[in-house]
């Protein structure tokens, strides 16, 4: 059995990180190639340290160790203030010639984007990733019980981590549980999606095919891609983050707390102008 040695000395066996991978639905390639590289990790804490250094610029090294810190965290061997500064430390490499942040899309084209859905999940990933704001991961482990629609919002945290004899380690992002409002009408389409939902195995709001299993990463940028060419799940998120932002008389601390930014200045990122939005204002400001 292969090992690699942890933040605080903790031997932790590459098994058992592999069927942590497998309870996140990883893919198999993803998962093979994580372990191959975590298995070159040298056994001492410092060599690992100098090593990982020296290669940071391996884009799959860096993803490996990232979700290996991740495992560690979610079976209590390092913190979350320990977490924080390690993937601080091992930033991932830009790709090269990768600077474009992504699409957004118009409040009014969110309709038409929305019934190009290959099927009614579909449709209703499409129809969340809009109208909240939520990461692909977030919808992909929304669940029945987080959709209070009594005290009318939506609810992002870290549920037990029993799920019959299994475990779910997938938490929000920097363990931060947050939640979101849902308006008057989008509780209706909620209630009639949970009337309507079959008899599944699964408690999570969503599923994917005939199998009706839980969604993976995979299927939704498929789902993505099929209704319009270049459409990615993240572009869902920003062109939420920007309609509310324009909607709500560019109220950024608004946007940040319903978008579960750590900092403002990434709700800035996402927020940046257009070209074609400074172009319009400099013409504007200048005529």
């Amino acid at each position: 059995m292969v090992k690699i040695q942890a933040e605080r000395k903790f031997l932790i066996d590459l098994t058992n990180f592999k069927q942590y991978m497998q309870l996140q639905n990883l893919s198999k390639g993803t998962i093979d190639n994580y372990v191959y590289e975590l298995s070159k990790l040298p056994g001492d804490k410092n060599l690992q340290t100098s090593f990982l250094i020296e290669n940071r610029n391996r884009r799959m090294l860096m993803s490996a160790y990232r979700k290996y810190l991740h495992y560690l965290r979610s079976i209590g061997k390092i913190d979350g203030e320990i977490l924080f500064n390690k993937l601080d430390t091992y930033k991932l490499p830009k790709r090269r010639g990768q600077s474009k942040k992504g699409n957004w899309y118009k409040q009014d084209e969110w309709n038409a984007i929305v019934s190009n859905g290959k099927d009614r999940c579909a449709r209703m990933f499409l129809w969340l990733g809009f109208q909240f704001g939520f990461r692909l991961s977030e919808i992909i482990n929304l669940r029945l019980e987080d959709v209070d629609l009594e005290n009318k919002r939506l609810l992002v945290r870290q549920h037990p981590e029993n799920i019959g004899k299994n475990q779910d380690y997938w938490h929000p992002k920097h363990f931060r549980d947050r939640s979101v409002p849902i308006a008057e009408t989008k509780v209706r389409v909620l209630k009639r999606w949970i009337k309507e939902r079959p008899d599944l195995d699964h408690p999570y709001l969503l599923w994917s095919g005939r199998t009706k299993k839980k969604l993976s990463k995979r299927v939704c940028q498929r789902w993505t891609q099929d209704v319009r060419k270049g459409l990615k799940p993240h572009d869902l998120r920003r062109s939420f983050a920007k309609v509310l932002y324009y909607n709500s008389d560019k109220d950024l601390k608004l946007v940040q707390i319903t978008l579960g930014h750590a900092s403002i200045s990434t709700t800035s990122t996402y927020l940046g102008l257009e070209e074609e939005e400074v172009q319009e204002k400099f013409s504007k400001a200048m005529s």
